[in-house]
């Protein structure tokens, strides 16, 4: 059955070239039951709707599954594991399966790409990819089906998720709420004022495991991005010398101290790097498939 987020019907929300998705991003940003933070908001809405485009999703519907997370738009993992599944790259469905209890659970996904008949799947274990946020307490199998469908994607149909995070994929201490002040916009003949809250934005960065990292090029790296580069080099069975000799190849390469301070375009692209190093171990494993090359990974 198919869902507001999930349907393509014939006569949907058409937007044909960049003014009109400007057009309704103005609409969009007028709109008093839109989320507060693309309220009045024009160009934070174009974003919305631009995503929304490529998922092939309503721009209201996706508008409403989103939020803001240290100055970045962050997608529910509800809406993200829709987008994966009318993304039309794979066939069928995903498939989840859970085995073993408490932080040893662990959930493989399978999925088809499309044109293709070999399944690929991802394994993930709870103690390796949760966070402290507290919807992983909650409800800790929905989240791994989430985090698992997003890991699979990351891996196997990256254009889905370029540039998408959920919430869940951060710790509590990193989901923010701005502090708010208020500013006296004008003052009325009768001395009354009209006031408006706005943002502060001139804070001192927060300390990260007691130490402020200020990035050179874009925002620090993420507690998920961190767990999902451990989670790799753990599938990659990389000893304590090869992980050793790969930070040092890390931080020559990206001009850092250590790895915990890259940003977090640079740990994107770390990430694609194990991922594709995976698919090549998997490609020499496999003895009944020719090896092959996986467009964009060259290390």
């Amino acid at each position: 059955m198919q869902t507001a987020l999930t349907a393509r019907p014939e006569k949907a929300l058409e937007i044909n070239g960049f003014a009109e998705a400007v057009k309704l991003a103005e609409i969009m940003a007028g709109a008093k039951l839109v989320p507060y933070h693309l309220q009045k908001s024009p160009s934070d809405c174009l974003l919305v709707i631009e995503q929304a485009i490529r998922w092939g999703m309503s721009p209201f519907a996706v508008a409403q599954a989103t939020s803001i997370v240290n100055g970045h738009l962050m997608f529910e993992g509800k809406l993200v594991a829709a987008a994966i599944q009318g993304s039309g790259v794979i066939h069928g469905s995903l498939n989840y399966t859970y085995k073993g209890e408490g932080n040893n659970r662990e959930i493989t996904v399978i999925g088809t790409l499309k044109g293709e008949e070999e399944a690929r799947t991802i394994t993930a274990k709870f103690s390796d990819v949760r966070t402290d946020n507290k919807h992983w307490d909650k409800n800790p199998d929905q989240m791994l089906s989430y985090m698992g469908a997003r890991i699979w994607a990351r891996r196997h149909a990256p254009a889905v998720m370029l540039g998408v995070y959920a919430p869940d994929e951060f710790d509590d201490k990193e989901v923010k709420t701005p502090k708010m002040k208020t500013d006296v916009l004008a003052t009325n003949d009768d001395g009354s004022r009209l006031l408006v809250e706005r943002p502060v934005t001139d804070e001192a960065p927060a300390p990260v495991n007691g130490e402020v990292i200020i990035p050179t090029k874009g925002m620090a790296i993420t507690a998920e991005q961190l767990k999902e580069i451990n989670f790799l080099l753990k599938e990659l069975g990389y000893t304590k010398e090869k992980k050793a000799a790969w930070g040092a190849e890390v931080k020559a390469l990206y001009n850092v101290s250590k790895p915990t301070e890259l940003s977090q375009d640079d740990a994107e692209a770390v990430i694609a790097n194990l991922n594709h190093e995976i698919d090549l171990q998997a490609a020499e494993n496999n003895p009944f498939k020719e090896p092959v090359t996986v467009a964009g990974g060259a290390k």
